[in-house]
């Protein structure tokens, strides 16, 4: 698993690439990123 921490904006870039590909009609964000308290070190 990946060290790295991603901000939100990487994330969208990265997940609409899958959600596109599979046709995804929705995506629930979960966690600390949901929750908008994810640590960044």
């Amino acid at each position: 698993m990946s060290e790295k921490i991603y901000t939100i904006e990487e994330l969208k870039k990265i997940m609409e690439k899958v959600l596109k590909k599979f046709e995804v009609k929705r995506a629930i964000l979960f966690g600390s990123y949901a929750k908008n308290n994810c640590l960044h070190r």
